[in-house]
């Protein structure tokens, strides 16, 4: 009797462990909300240099994302996204809500975003407005290093970003031209 309620132990260790191990691998592939730190920043902006980018675009008045990037370049060691298309992000500094980038829903199993450093890929990146980084000479845009992860060398990666109560969706091409 006692053996048969050791076995009984074990089976159930071994299926909650096999069962934590499936959570945790599901927990890394799709991490969904990554918080950025102030600590993420790599450099700031004025907003006269973030205006004059070319290929920015300038979005609820809290952020800037590209309109268009290269193409993506290979990223072996990933099996899921293959491709990686390197680009910043810019966040107004100061008092504010958060700045949230999310992929669209139709695009949460082909593409993810990552920004900051070291952090997660996820679908929906948080940035801090960093209060303590703007300046009293004017408006500073504070930089991000990061990108995106996508299945496909091209694509027109929907984007919905959300400040406070406002929400705009944008589109960025990589590798292509987007409507």
């Amino acid at each position: 009797m006692r053996f048969r309620g050791r076995r009984l132990v074990v089976v159930g260790a071994l299926g909650v462990a096999c069962v934590s191990a499936g959570l945790a691998s599901a927990a890394a592939d799709n991490p969904g909300r990554v918080r950025v730190g102030c600590d993420n920043v790599i450099g700031s902006e004025s907003t006269q240099e973030v205006k004059n980018g070319g290929h920015w675009r300038l979005v609820l008045g809290a952020t800037s994302v590209p309109i268009s990037i290269q193409r993506a370049f290979a990223a072996p060691h990933f099996q899921r996204w293959r491709y990686w298309s390197k680009q910043g992000v810019a966040v107004l500094a100061g008092p504010g809500p958060p700045v949230e980038i999310s992929l669209a829903p139709s695009w949460t199993e082909k593409a993810r975003l990552t920004w900051g450093n070291g952090l997660p890929r996820g679908t929906t990146v948080v940035f801090s407005r960093c209060a303590r980084l703007s300046s009293a000479r004017g408006q500073t845009w504070l930089a991000y290093a990061g990108g995106f992860y996508i299945n496909s060398p091209r694509g027109c990666v929907p984007l919905r970003i959300h400040v406070g109560r406002a929400t705009a969706s944008v589109t960025v091409g990589i590798g292509r031209r987007c409507p």
